[in-house]
């Protein structure tokens, strides 16, 4: 419960400055549904080491 009440809020935030997240039919938003929407854009990265 406490996932899409997440899920809901997130799509809600991007949703309140216009930028459409599209989703699954489920509901879910996945981290590539961020990277495919040309309003969203990285600022930073992170480099993970081993």
């Amino acid at each position: 419960m406490l996932a899409s009440r997440f899920r809901e809020y997130v799509w809600e935030r991007y949703n309140s400055v216009d930028i459409k997240i599209d989703h699954d039919t489920s509901g879910f938003i996945a981290p590539r549904d961020f990277a495919r929407n040309p309003k969203v854009f990285p600022i930073t990265a992170i480099k993970v080491e081993s």
